[in-house]
């Protein structure tokens, strides 16, 4: 079942780039790649292939779409949304 969740951050939230955002999730397990999807970079989990579409504006993150293809136990969605909002990004 295909599934797309919007995050933004909140007031307290970090900024970060692109890269950083990136690196903080390869660090977490959850490796991935950067891809470009009409001029913004898009993040490629390597194991269920979700992606997360980033906005970004002046070089910071700010607005993450995580669209994923399947939603099961093989699915990282759920550790991904739950890193997503340790780091201070709210869905909505």
């Amino acid at each position: 079942m295909p599934a797309e969740l919007q995050f933004y951050p909140d007031e307290a939230t970090a900024r970060i780039t692109p890269d950083a955002l990136r690196v903080m999730l390869n660090q977490s397990g959850l490796r991935c790649s950067t891809q470009r999807e009409d001029e913004q970079p898009t993040l490629v989990l390597a194991e269920d292939e979700t992606m997360l579409k980033l906005r970004v504006e002046e070089g910071i993150v700010t607005g993450i779409a995580v669209c994923a293809t399947f939603v099961d136990e093989a699915s990282r969605l759920e550790e991904l949304c739950e890193l997503l909002e340790s780091l201070g990004w709210v869905e909505h």
